[in-house]
């Protein structure tokens, strides 16, 4: 007489095991990924921002930042030509357009600021993705831009 085929109770607790700590590093894992895009993103602005400034300061030109909910423009000030006349307008070229970004921006900077010729800023404030992540502000300050984790209302530099 031959034995029926079939799985064990042991078995099918091992499969089941199996399962469940796979969906449990799945769902590790999209976390991570999320506040890893965030850091990302705001680590990039924050790359164009220092780039903006610094360019501002060896060309003695005005740059200038918008930000909007999800892109953000620098501007030279190069019109009219050759240097400007210290104000961002839609002639001047366009330096930097990123635009669909994946998380939104929050600022306190009235969604734009400018880098004079000395690569200083004209305002004050913060710039902030509103999603969990070890870095997702940057303080913006008249001489340098701090990244931060924002916390209680304010972004804590890192």
């Amino acid at each position: 007489m031959k034995a029926q085929g079939g799985i064990t109770l042991i078995e099918l607790v091992v499969v089941i095991g199996i399962i469940t700590l796979l969906l449990a590093i799945g769902f590790s894992f999209q976390g991570w990924l999320k506040r890893y895009n965030v850091e990302k993103t705001i680590r990039e602005l924050q790359t164009d921002l220092q780039l903006a400034r610094q360019k501002a300061l060896s060309e003695k030109r005005v740059y200038c930042v918008n930000l909007s909910q999800n892109s953000y423009t620098i501007r030279a000030d190069d019109y009219p030509p050759p240097d400007g006349d210290g104000e961002c307008t839609e002639n001047d070229k366009k330096f930097i357009e990123k635009t669909g970004l994946r998380y939104n921006i929050i600022n306190t900077l009235d969604d734009s600021f400018n880098f004079d010729k000395e690569g200083l800023t004209d305002k004050n404030g913060h710039i902030r993705i509103d999603e969990e992540a070890y870095i997702n502000c940057i303080d913006v300050f008249h001489t340098r831009l701090n990244l931060g984790e924002f916390k209680n209302g304010s972004c804590v530099s890192k």
